[in-house]
This record gives C-alpha cells, sequence and structure tokens, in this order.
C-alpha cells in the first residue's frame, strides 16, 4: 500500500526500477493506492506527486523483496519460442517455455514454469515471500531427458533456494543464493545435447551442490564494488571455489571497469 497527502487534485505516479508501474488521479487530501496493477521488476519504488498547479514531489519507499514478487491478485505470464545456440551443444534444438506468476498477497508470490524440446521437459514450481528481513524465493525443479542412444528415461530434480536484501541505510544490496541436486541426475535444458555431460556419461562433471554470495556496495555516487563468492559441489570430484572483486567507475561520457578473481579447483588455483 501507497500513501501521501495531495495539496490539490494531483497526479501520483509510482516507478520501480525505472519501470512504469502506475499511474492515477487522485483528489487534494489523504490517499492510499492499495494495489498497483504491476510490479515484481525488484529494488525500491519511488513515487511522483505532481499537483495542479505543477509543483513536483518525490518520494522513495524501501522495498527489499525479491524481484519475484508481484502485488496482490496480479497475474504476470511469459512464453517464450526458440532455439538454443550453444558451442557446446552437438546440435541447437528448438524449444518452448512458458512462465506463470501470481500475487497470492502483497507479499507472497506463487509461480509455476514449463520448458519443452526434443526428448526432454522440464517442470519449475516455487513461491516467494517479503519478510522485515528481505525476500526469501524457494523453487523446485524436476526434469525428463529421454536419450534415443541409450533407449532410457534419465529423470532428476533439484531445489534452489535465494535471498535478497537492500539496506536502504547504506544502499548496499545482498543476494544470497542454495541450489542443491535432490535426487537422480537433473539436466537444465541449455546442457541437453552436452555429450550427456550433465549425467556423468561425458567430460563435464555432475553439480551436487552451489552456493553463491554477492555483495554490492556503491562508495560514491559514481563509484561503486562487488564482491562475490561461490563455491560447487560435485558427484565424483573435489569442490571448487571462485572470488571476484569489481569495481566500476562512471564518467561524464563512459565507465571504467575492473575484476580481480581467483578459482581453487582440483587443477589447482587461478
Amino acid at each position: 500500500r501507497f500513501s501521501g497527502i495531495a495539496e490539490t487534485n494531483a497526479k501520483v505516479t509510482l516507478w520501480q526500477q525505472e519501470q512504469l508501474i502506475q499511474q492515477t488521479s487522485v483528489p487534494a487530501g489523504p490517499f492510499d493506492i492499495d494495489s498497483p496493477s504491476v510490479g515484481g521488476y525488484g529494488g525500491d519504488y519511488t513515487m511522483e506527486i505532481e499537483e495542479a498547479d505543477g509543483r513536483k514531489r518525490v518520494f522513495i519507499i524501501p522495498n527489499s523483496a525479491a524481484p519475484l514478487i508481484l502485488n496482490k491478485s496480479v497475474v504476470k505470464y511469459e512464453v517464450d519460442i526458440g532455439k538454443i545456440n550453444q558451442a557446446s551443444l552437438t546440435r541447437s534444438p528448438y524449444f518452448i517455455q512458458a512462465n506463470l506468476f501470481y500475487g497470492l498477497t502483497e507479499n507472497y508470490t506463487l509461480y509455476s514454469g514449463t520448458q519443452f524440446a526434443y526428448h526432454y521437459k522440464g517442470i519449475a514450481l516455487g513461491n516467494a515471500v517479503n519478510t522485515p528481513l528481505g525476500g526469501v524465493a524457494l523453487t523446485g525443479n524436476f526434469s525428463e531427458d529421454k536419450r534415443i542412444k541409450r533407449n532410457k528415461t534419465k529423470t532428476g530434480s533439484r531445489i534452489n533456494l535465494s535471498y535478497s536484501k537492500y539496506l536502504r541505510d547504506t544502499q548496499t544490496s545482498i543476494n544470497a543464493s542454495m541450489e542443491r541436486m535432490l535426487s537422480g541426475n537433473y539436466q537444465a535444458l541449455t546442457q541437453l545435447n552436452e555429450d550427456q555431460g550433465r549425467f556423468g556419461y561425458g567430460i563435464y562433471p555432475v553439480i551436487k551442490q552451489r552456493l553463491s554470495l554477492s555483495i554490492g556496495q556503491p562508495i560514491t555516487e559514481s563509484f561503486s564494488v562487488n564482491l562475490t563468492a561461490s563455491t560447487y559441489r560435485y558427484e565424483n570430484r573435489s569442490a571448487s571455489y571462485h572470488y571476484s572483486l569489481s569495481m566500476n567507475k562512471k564518467f561524464t561520457l563512459f565507465s571504467l571497469g575492473a575484476v580481480l578473481s581467483r578459482s581453487q579447483t582440483s587443477q589447482g588455483e587461478n
């Protein structure tokens, strides 16, 4: 809910991540906007009140919800049809995918998704909730791959837990996620033809668990840093660890960036 006071008959505009959320006219006096028509872009809201005489007032409304959070009763859907082109694929499969999101309450969203390709199907079910401590999303995935060469079906499932928090006082953004394979041999659509490496038959290791943490911090209005750390645990291989520190400086006509990274794998460090 967004509340304010209009001094005259005014126009109220809501933005999120530079995306127009809603624009409405209100009479003079207190007003409430119970449920914006769209949303779910993540980040703070910006509310602009434009009075009848042209005066404008802008308010920043903190929001730490995960990007998946929609407003109450809002339905969002996506349908994509295309072809995957990757150098690691032996052939480029056509695919179709669809996602559906529904805002059950102001702070709770349900979503589901499906993917279909030649001899492959994937299903996802999840929910996201906004709490005073940050936004949390939990997603479960299931995949089924029917491979003609081996004349059998491989199925698998995984779970993904993500967390996001924006600290307004310091403008710090925190994002963390955990992904773990639960059963069988889960395979993502983009790994469909990687010589069945995802299933352990090729050169690609099977990832059993992934943990990641990212912290972004602006130092000044034009200079920011981002620290990222992640670890991967495999089925028949030693764990790997990756760290990176990125810095970005904005100038009037251009920007400069630098990245420092370190990785520790079974092959050594670099």
